[in-house]
């Protein structure tokens, strides 16, 4: 995670419009953004809950135990139980455990694994337990949206992040410094090239800059304020042409043509090997992003 990038957006985010504020231009997270960065569902069950201020019996009846040794009343709080409480308890199995003993050591692996990643806290060792509920069935739990309530997470943990004293952002810091490569191109570090880029956070060399960040804020401001709406998307397209596999011969049995329309309204057509667009697509089933967002057309030629 690269904390001085990522505060100098914090700074530019406008409560009012959830959008990031650049000189000439305006620009936000999207749910499409989320599908390809996470890989996550958009659409589906919303994920809906309610506070459990006694975080025992919730955790009796889907874990099977909760802290109640006097020496572990840290564990819960406001309806949060701690992580390393989760881990402590559930990271080993014995070797003869029951079906019940694994499922129930499943969930608290999911929800130890929310509370890490898509709906991280400032607080680093904490999740609502409200969350479990939804693991129960693990066969409607992959039916949640979970990719929309990631976003409706982050855009919550940027709202109180931009407050004035705020030294903590919570969220999935995955999607936002990805997002953050993928659209600024500041700060941006090397490509992974994959044969199956997706979800496409796995294509990037995440470093962790350990640079003071007060040394290497001000660079990205100024970067950030240099930023032209036409450069920027100029500078996307290249990047992403750059990723892309070496396009096939036009005699070339086993390929398609792919055509996209641009921003001014022309149409752009280049040619790709079916395996590729196979594995480039695989973002593409409708439970997974909305039938009604632009649809790429492929011709064969």
């Amino acid at each position: 995670m690269d904390r001085c990038l990522l505060t100098a957006l914090v700074d530019r985010w406008r409560n009012e419009t959830n959008t990031f504020h650049m000189p000439q231009f305006e620009m936000t997270i999207t749910l499409e953004n989320v599908a390809y960065i996470l890989g996550l569902r958009v659409i589906g069950k919303a994920v809906t809950g309610k506070m459990y201020k006694e975080a025992e019996d919730i955790l009796g009846m889907v874990l099977g135990q909760h802290p109640s040794n006097p020496t572990n009343t840290k564990a819960l709080r406001s309806g949060c139980v701690k992580l390393t409480w989760l881990r402590n308890q559930f990271s080993h199995l014995q070797s003869n455990a029951s079906e019940i003993d694994v499922i129930r050591a499943t969930r608290a692996y999911l929800l130890h694994l929310l509370g890490t990643t898509i709906f991280a806290n400032t607080s680093g060792n904490m999740v609502s337990v409200s969350y479990l509920p939804l693991l129960a069935d693990f066969v409607e739990c992959a039916e949640y949206a979970w990719g929309a309530a990631t976003l409706a997470f982050l855009y919550r943990a940027l709202m109180r992040a931009s407050r004035k004293n705020t030294a903590n952002i919570g969220g999935s810091m995955t999607l936002f410094t990805v997002w953050a490569y993928e659209r600024l191109g500041v700060g941006r570090p090397d490509v992974v090239r994959l044969c199956r880029p997706f979800p496409r956070s796995v294509r990037w060399k995440c470093r962790r800059r350990t640079d003071n960040i007060h040394n290497c804020y001000r660079p990205y401001r100024q970067e950030l304020d240099q930023l032209k709406e036409c450069e920027e998307f100029e500078r996307q397209l290249a990047a992403k042409e750059a990723s892309l596999p070496q396009e096939p011969a036009s005699d070339d049995d086993n390929a398609v043509t792919l055509l996209v329309r641009m921003p001014d309204g022309s149409r752009r057509g280049r040619r790709f090997l079916n395996l590729f667009l196979t594995s480039l697509m695989w973002v593409g089933p409708l439970n997974l992003v909305p039938t009604n967002w632009p649809s790429i057309c492929f011709y064969h030629s």
